[in-house]
């Protein structure tokens, strides 16, 4: 039966192991550790789409279209993502050096922040050194672990990092002015990700004047309140784990249906006894291809 559970010392030790494993494997955070300035390779993405939006913007119409696709577009990866996250997190015999590369391949570096965030409390903070929110250090790689993993510059999971750049260079060499917008959209949503996660949590981020930039979007609903993230942490649910859209742009009537689906999917593997995950991974790929390929072809289009 599936539940959220302390882990046992051996487990512990098997997941700090699969980690250090799976950042071995990361091109970009094997950088990062080793010095963290690599970060600023973000906003340089940023800067860059931006200007490039500038330069080839024809009509501000199109241009805005492009650009709220773009948040639309990173946010279901989001959250179809953070729902295979944490129906993997249900399979404790995989977080280990000999179950999880092999049967899953090298997941991405953001999935430890997240195992690690429903798997310690403040007086077992037995992976604080790296994992831990309670770090301005461990703060700064949550976010950074946030980007690499969704960036589509960046990403190598679950799709070969190789496509998602050959298939970001081709739209922006063939069809600049018509997808660059959506590209800096995406871009600006995988910056806002982690920071619309420690809203609900820290607010580390929220200083230098952001906080009166966040709060007019949490007042019109598009970023959680703490109350609106406190059942994605209330574990006793039958379904384990509820509200995936409240760690990202928030919309408390998507969540509702996407509870319900999670609850459906959820109930039905349990009923044929598959393993949630495996049906979920095919969701999370189908979203990713679908409104990358769907969405930039509509822009084309017009």
């Amino acid at each position: 039966m599936y539940s959220n559970r302390p882990l046992y010392d051996t487990e512990k030790e098997d997941f700090k192991s699969l980690f250090q494993h799976n950042i071995s494997h990361k091109t970009f955070m094997v950088k990062f550790f080793a010095n963290r300035s690599y970060a600023l390779i973000f906003p340089t993405i940023i800067l860059s789409l931006m200007i490039l939006t500038i330069i080839t913007h024809t009509n501000i119409f199109f241009t805005l279209v492009g650009f709220i696709l773009g948040i639309i577009g990173i946010q279901l990866n989001f959250i179809f993502s953070h729902m295979w996250a944490h129906s993997l997190m249900l399979e404790y015999g995989l977080w280990n050096v000999d179950q999880m590369p092999k049967s899953i391949g090298q997941i991405p570096s953001v999935m430890f922040y997240a195992f690690y965030h429903h798997h310690h409390t403040k007086e077992d903070d037995w992976m604080a050194e790296i994992l831990s929110y309670g770090t301005k250090a461990g703060a700064f790689a949550n976010a950074v672990s946030h980007w690499e993993s969704f960036s589509l510059f960046t990403l190598e999971y679950p799709i070969p990092g190789i496509f998602a750049k050959l298939f970001v260079l081709l739209n922006l060499f063939y069809y600049p002015a018509a997808v660059a917008p959506f590209f800096l959209g995406y871009e600006i949503g995988v910056i806002l990700l982690p920071v619309s996660h420690d809203w609900v949590h820290e607010r580390k981020a929220a200083s230098f004047g952001i906080y009166y930039l966040i709060r007019p979007l949490e007042t019109i609903g598009l970023f959680a309140t703490r109350a609106d993230h406190r059942n994605h942490h209330d574990h006793t649910c039958r379904t384990v784990y509820q509200g995936f859209t409240s760690s990202g742009l928030y919309s408390a009537r998507f969540d509702k249906i996407l509870d319900d689906f999670w609850n459906y999917t959820f109930d039905k593997c349990v009923e044929m006894k598959y393993p949630l995950h495996k049906v979920l991974w095919y969701v999370m790929v189908g979203i990713l291809c679908g409104t990358l390929c769907v969405f930039t072809s509509v822009l084309k289009i017009f």
